[in-house]
Order: structure tokens, then C-alpha cells, then sequence
């Protein structure tokens, strides 16, 4: 049943699992007392002998099975590869190897651990390899934090999340206290840990055993293009982009082209140090740079001072109106979609017979129109019109297809890195060391075309390009690749085969790679046609 190919290790029913069993006693196979005690398998007088049985009772045959024990080796393998994420423990619990959140912030142990990791090559590869392999977790925590599953009128409730994962038989460790916090549109999935109590430590059975597999037989098929498909990063046109997109204002004609170009003289165009004469201080000018910062305009809502007081002169140049706070509400501007609700707020009585009644502020009654209030504010909040990442063209779905089209095109990548602070290009131009899209057509007078307007959708946009990869970017022995141009290769590399690694011919043929090359020999029929049906080329 082997072949030449596959010959050195062996693969059982129970792929990452070890059954021990005893010669005579019961056995028994029971759910945590905690939860129900009632046993979900009791055989009596149970021999070695029984293990095929018993394997057979609880495991159905067939590819569905099979391709479970593909992926469970799969995973084994990666780990080898690459180290595990966590402290690996010996019985007596003390530290066999250190995983890769202890070592990595110490260069010596970097060094020590990739001598038997020598996939890493350099300790730069292997710091690279750490922080993809967390984002990934942490990109999946904050589709937890966005589910609404989690939520109660826009907060996060961590408890929540941690009760239904206790459910789910994840062996946890309880925190004293847990996270509540409002969701907010300016945040990212970096941004992840703030939002649960010691994030790795709470969660490292959840981690290990429902994030990390699927984690690490994707960064096999990154490590394949790396290593035998690297020609194809550089043609993937990848794009690292971040752009906001604000639809025209409901009965406010005019208002969203006056705040975007209000943003874009005040801020964008502006260097720093003219920012800083405006009254933004040294640490503000990153956040007001970020697109964020003009998705908060649009929404309105401003509490901290400094923020407060800059916002005010773009509000000012858009023609926005201003008004006061009230009792319940805080200063801003009846544009803003804070302001439409406050205007509303403001206007009510507590005579549902009048107009203005506080229905629509207490769900008929159902809670406090103060409540009300602070449920609608903290919805405005957690919106967000920004969108940001890396992206191939088959993403980016929302984006004008004007846009996208032109996004997509040579020339950006030629363009974004060598237009000198200030100058224009076709596609786009250089603004104070950032780079903007402009639209294929506008007029010769156009202070800020960059400031782009789809009729269609009757949405703004300002896309901003971080990164456009073409392959002299990406090649080792480039004068003009990302190392020249002092940023990180390695890293820009991993995030494209990132998005590349999805594709189902690079996965299929990353598969089929580390199954040869890690010489399987079968010990069951139906595995044994799965594989041969999956990998037909590795068998003769």
C-alpha cells in the first residue's frame, strides 16, 4: 500500500491523539463535572485490543475524516517548522522548549530557538513570523469584539464571550474581573487586547486548539510560495490602502464636499510643522493625518479638548453650524451625524402626544430617554466609514469601481514610492509624504483632487496608498526593493502571501508539497484513498 515517496513516518486513526489504554479496568469518558456528569462512553473489561472498535464507534470513515487527519498532520508539521506559540511543558510541567511569545523580545533566544528552527533562517524572519502569527489571532478576538453576539447596545461584554467558550468545553483561565467597553469606529484589530483581560493567558486553550491549527497550516502555504512560488507575490499587485468613504448628507446639500475639503486644507495639505502652528500638538498630527480623524468629523462627537478645539476650524472652513451643549448632550454641529441626533433629543417632550415625542428614544417606553440617548450616541461610535488593509484586487468590493480599476494599475506601484514630497503623478499624487489617489479627469485648477466624488454611490472618497507591490519590490537582488527603500521585505512579502494563501491551487499545491516531502506511510484503507485521490501525482 506505500509508495516510494511515503515511507518515513507513520499515520494512525487518531493523528494528533494519543490513546493509552489499560489492560482490565472500565473506562470512562465523561464531560467535566461542572458541566454534566453523566458518561458519554462506559465499556467494561476493555483491551488494546479494543482500540479499533472504539475508534470506529465515535469516528465516522471517509474523506470527511480523512481530510481531519490531513490537517491535524498538517498542523504537527507546521509546529515542527515553525515552534509553537506557547512554552512547550515536559510531564513534570517545567519548560521542555520556549514558545514564541516568551522568546520574542530577546534576540538571544531568537537566535537559540531558530538553530532548531532553521526555517526562520535570521532573527529578523523569525520576529517577522511572531507578529503575522499574532495579528492573525488578533484579528480574530476583534471579529469577536464586533459580533453582536458579545454585545449589549454597543458595548463589549468579555464575560459574555468567556461563558460561551467555557460552554464550548475551552478549558479557561477566569479572570478576577472582565473587560467592558464601548466599541469604538476608530479602532483596528491591533487593537484587540483592550478589549479582553490578558488576552493570552485568559485564552490559551481557546487559542490553541480553535485559532492556532487553522493559523499554521495557512502560514505552510505562505512558506510554500515563499519558498517555491515567490514570482507570485510580485505579480499579485497587492495594495496596502487605507480610504474612507462618506455618502453626501441627507438633506444638508453640499455639506460632505465641504467637510472633505475642509479636512484635506487644513490637515493633508499642510506639513507638520504648519499643523503645528495651527494648534496641533507634536503628538496629535498622527491621528489627525489618519482618515480616521475625518470619519470622526462626520460623526460629530468629540470629547477631549485638544481634539474638540482643532475639529472646530474644519468645521468652521466647511460652513458647519454649530450649537451648544445641553443637559444631556455635548457641543457639536447639526451636520454631524451626532448632531441629527442630538437636535432630536433636544426637541423632545415628555407628552407623547406632541410631536417630538420620546419614543423613538425609549423603544416604546422600554428604558429611560437619557438611556436612549447613550444607546444611539454609543451606535454613532462604533461606525466606522474607514477601511484599511492589503488587499488584491478581487477585494475591496466596496470601492468604486472607478476607483479600484485605477488602484489596481502598474503605475501606482510606480508611482507611490518615487514621487517626490509634493509632486503629481497620473494616477496619484504625493501630499506632504503620503500618497492619494486622483481620478483619471479633473480640472487644471483642482487644489484637491484627491478629494474624489462617485456619482453613483453620491460618496467621497480619499483613497490613501500605503504600499503597491510590483516584483523589482520584492526581489532579493533589487537596487530598488523594499530593503533599499528601508522598510521590511520580509514582512511586506508575508502579508501578500497572506492574501494569496486563500487561493485553492496555491493550497492544494502547498498540501501536496509537505505531504512528500514529510513521507507518510498509511495504516488505513480509507486514509490511504483519500490521500491517493487528493495527491495523485505522489502516488504510482
Amino acid at each position: 500500500m506505500e509508495n516510494k515517496f511515503l515511507k518515513k513516518a507513520i499515520l494512525t486513526f487518531l493523528a494528533a491523539t494519543t490513546i493509552g489504554l489499560s489492560g482490565c479496568s472500565d473506562v470512562e469518558a465523561k464531560l467535566p463535572e461542572a458541566k454534566q456528569d453523566e458518561p458519554i462512553l462506559n465499556v467494561e473489561n476493555i483491551t488494546n485490543n479494543n482500540l479499533q472498535q472504539i475508534y470506529e464507534a465515535l469516528v465516522t470513515a471517509g474523506d470527511t475524516n480523512s481530510e481531519k487527519v490531513l490537517d491535524n498532520i498538517l498542523y504537527i508539521y507546521a509546529k515542527s517548522l515553525f515552534g509553537s506559540l506557547y512554552d512547550t511543558l515536559n510531564e513534570d510541567g517545567t519548560v521542555k522548549e520556549e514558545g514564541l511569545l516568551s522568546i520574542e523580545s530577546d534576540d538571544t533566544k531568537i537566535a537559540n530557538f531558530i538553530k532548531t528552527h532553521t526555517i526562520y533562517e535570521t532573527v529578523e524572519n523569525c520576529k517577522v513570523f511572531i507578529a503575522h502569527l499574532k495579528d492573525s489571532i488578533l484579528n480574530s478576538f476583534y471579529s469577536v469584539v464586533t459580533n453582536s453576539s458579545y454585545q449589549k447596545r454597543s458595548v463589549f461584554k468579555e464575560e459574555k464571550f468567556f461563558v460561551a467558550q467555557t460552554a464550548e468545553l475551552f478549558n479557561l483561565n477566569r479572570p478576577t474581573s472582565f473587560v467592558e467597553k464601548a466599541l469604538d469606529g476608530e479602532k483596528t484589530y491591533k487593537d484587540a487586547e483592550e478589549y479582553f483581560t490578558n488576552l493570552y493567558v485568559t485564552y490559551q486553550d481557546y487559542i490553541e486548539r480553535s485559532l492556532l491549527p487553522t493559523a499554521y497550516r495557512k502560514a505552510l502555504v505562505e512558506q510554500y510560495l515563499l519558498d517555491n512560488n515567490y514570482g507570485a507575490l510580485g505579480r499579485s499587485y497587492a495594495r496596502k490602502v487605507q480610504y474612507i468613504a462618506l455618502p453626501d448628507i441627507e438633506n444638508k446639500d453640499g455639506a460632505a464636499l465641504r467637510l472633505v475639503r475642509a479636512y484635506a486644507e487644513v490637515v493633508l495639505s499642510k506639513t507638520d510643522e504648519e499643523l503645528k502652528a495651527n494648534g496641533a500638538s507634536e503628538s496629535k498630527i498622527a491621528t489627525y493625518r489618519d482618515l480616521h480623524f475625518l470619519d470622526k468629523l462626520y460623526k460629530g462627537y468629540f470629547e477631549e479638548a485638544e481634539e474638540k478645539t482643532f475639529a472646530d476650524k474644519i468645521y468652521k472652513l466647511a460652513g458647519f453650524k454649530a450649537f451648544d451643549a445641553k443637559v444631556d448632550t455635548i457641543a457639536t454641529y447639526e451636520e454631524t451625524s451626532y448632531g441629527k441626533v442630538a437636535i432630536d433629543y433636544n426637541n423632545l417632550t415628555n407628552d407623547r402626544n406632541k410631536t417630538g415625542s420620546t419614543t423613538d428614544f425609549t423603544s416604546s417606553g422600554a428604558y429611560t430617554k437619557e438611556i436612549g440617548l447613550d444607546i444611539k450616541t454609543k451606535e454613532i461610535n462604533a461606525t466606522t466609514k474607514v477601511t484599511q488593509g492589503w488587499y488584491t484586487s478581487s477585494g475591496l468590493s466596496d470601492l468604486a469601481s472607478s476607483i479600484k480599476t485605477r488602484l489596481f494599475k502598474i503605475s501606482v506601484a510606480n508611482e507611490v514610492d518615487v514621487l517626490e514630497a509634493n509632486k503629481h503623478g497620473n494616477f496619484g499624487w504625493n501630499v506632504n509624504g503620503s500618497y492619494y489617489m486622483v481620478p483619471e479627469t479633473y480640472e487644471s485648477n483642482e487644489k484637491y483632487p484627491y478629494c474624489m466624488y462617485d456619482k453613483d454611490s453620491k460618496t467621497w472618497y480619499i483613497v490613501k496608498v500605503e504600499e503597491a507591490v510590483k516584483a523589482p519590490k520584492l526581489s532579493i537582488d533589487s537596487d530598488q526593493n523594499y530593503t533599499a527603500m528601508g522598510k521590511s521585505i520580509r514582512d511586506i512579502a508575508l502579508n501578500v502571501a497572506s492574501l494569496l494563501s486563500d487561493t485553492d491551487s496555491y493550497k492544494k499545491a502547498a498540501r501536496q508539497y509537505y505531504v512528500e516531502k514529510m513521507a507518510l506511510s498509511y495504516h488505513d484503507q480509507e486514509v490511504y484513498n483519500y490521500f491517493k485521490t487528493t495527491f495523485p501525482d505522489l502516488f504510482d
